[in-house]
């Protein structure tokens, strides 16, 4: 069964912010290399379908396991059953970055306090990643 078939989606109705995407693109190459738009759209595409098939795996190992959520240990298991062995100790480290980012915007910026009170609680409002 296609992945795409269980959420009851279509290929053309998944997809990604394509200006995000080239950013990140255009972020992660050297500043002369210029990539055409076509190469763009597959890079998107194949990031779709990378998405698609690492969920899909990660559904599996979460099944196995009798669970019903999807948890992190899912998606590095995931990774590694794929074959991307290499890339779980970065990932692992890029999510525990993003623990530390969220527990951080949680302390400075109180949910329910207005941005003048979140400032003076200790966040700011200089456009922050915490949104």
């Amino acid at each position: 069964m296609d992945p795409m078939d269980i959420v009851g989606k279509s290929k053309e109705d998944v997809s990604l912010p394509k200006s995000t995407m080239f950013k990140i693109i255009k972020e992660m190459l050297p500043p002369d290399v210029r990539v055409a738009r076509d190469a763009q759209d597959l890079l998107v595409e194949c990031c779709v379908e990378f998405i698609n098939l690492l969920s899909s795996e990660s559904n599996e190992v979460c099944s196995r396991e009798d669970k019903k959520t999807i948890a992190p240990e899912h998606v590095l298991r995931a990774l590694q059953d794929l074959g991307f062995r290499e890339y779980i100790e970065e990932v692992q480290l890029a999510y525990e970055q993003h623990k530390h980012d969220t527990l951080v915007c949680t302390a400075f910026h109180p949910q329910g306090l207005s941005k003048s009170k979140q400032v003076h609680w200790g966040g700011d409002d200089r456009g922050t990643s915490c949104g």
